[in-house]
C-alpha cells in the first residue's frame, strides 16, 4: 500500500518528468528565475571567494545552477533530485564545471537526513516548498548539521503572503498563470495546479524565518521577495 508521503513524492516527480514545460517557464521568466539566481550568484560572489563545496537539494536540470557556478571557486558540487529525467539534463549542464560532481536520485529530505559530509552553502530553489511545515522544520535542522562553522544557507522559493491561506495562494498563483504564462498550453496549467493543490505547501517570509530561528541560525543575510517568489539567504 502507497503511504501518502510516497503518493506525495510520485506526485513530485510525475510533475517535473514533464520537463519541456518547466524549461519554457524558465525560458520565458514567469517564476523571476533570471532575478532570483542573480541574488544567488551575487552571494556566492561576495561571500565565497575562496574554494567551497556546494550541495544543491531540488536540483532540477541544474541549468541555472550551472551558470551562477561558472568562473567560481567551487570545489565539489553535490546534487540530489527525485526526477531521473532532470537529473540526467543536470549531468551535460554541469559537463564544463571543473569541480567534483555527485548526482543523487532521490528524496532530498531522506538523503539529508543520513548526510556525513559538511557544506560550505547548501542551496534549494523552487523545492522546499514541497514539505510541510514539520519537515521544512527537520530539513532546516539537518542543514544546521551538515553545514560547515563559516557556511551558508541560500533558499529560492514561492512564498504566502503574510497571513495567507494556503488555499488562496494556489489561487492567486492559478489565476496569475492563466493570464500571463502565455507558452505554456490550458492542459499543461491544469495539470500545473493539481501538482500545487496536491504537492505545495509554500511558507510566508515571516513564518519561514521563525522556522530558520527554531532551528539555531543566528543571521538573515539577504531578504528579497516578488509577488509569488522570493530569495533569503541565511547563516
Amino acid at each position: 500500500m502507497q503511504t501518502e508521503h510516497t503518493q506525495h513524492l510520485q506526485s513530485i516527480e510525475t510533475h517535473f518528468d514533464a520537463w519541456d514545460r518547466y524549461k519554457r517557464i524558465v525560458e520565458n521568466n514567469y517564476m523571476k528565475h533570471r532575478e532570483l539566481y542573480t541574488h544567488l550568484q551575487e552571494l556566492i560572489d561576495q561571500l565565497l571567494s575562496r574554494p567551497f563545496s556546494m550541495l544543491e537539494l531540488g536540483c532540477g536540470d541544474a541549468a541555472v545552477s550551472a551558470k551562477v557556478l561558472t568562473n567560481t571557486a567551487i570545489t565539489s558540487y553535490k546534487a540530489i533530485d527525485l526526477s531521473s529525467q532532470a537529473l540526467a539534463l543536470a549531468e551535460q549542464n554541469l559537463a564544463n564545471l571543473t569541480c567534483t560532481k555527485t548526482l543523487i536520485q532521490g528524496d532530498f529530505l531522506a538523503n539529508i537526513k543520513n548526510e556525513t559530509e559538511n557544506f560550505d552553502i547548501i542551496f534549494t530553489g523552487f523545492a522546499l516548498h514541497h514539505l510541510q511545515t514539520p519537515e521544512k522544520q527537520i530539513f532546516l535542522n539537518q542543514c544546521k548539521k551538515i553545514l560547515k562553522p563559516d557556511g551558508l544557507i541560500a533558499v529560492i522559493d514561492i512564498f504566502r503572503q503574510d497571513n495567507e491561506s494556503r488555499d488562496t495562494f494556489i489561487k492567486r498563483y492559478s489565476d496569475n498563470s492563466q493570464r500571463l504564462y502565455h507558452a505554456i498550453s490550458a492542459a499543461e496549467k491544469a495539470a500545473s495546479l493539481k501538482h500545487m493543490q496536491e504537492a505545495d505547501f509554500p511558507e510566508s517570509m515571516p513564518s519561514f524565518k521563525t522556522l530558520i530561528t527554531q532551528s539555531g541560525f543566528s543571521k538573515i543575510l539577504k531578504t528579497v521577495e516578488y509577488e509569488f517568489h522570493g530569495f533569503i539567504s541565511f547563516l
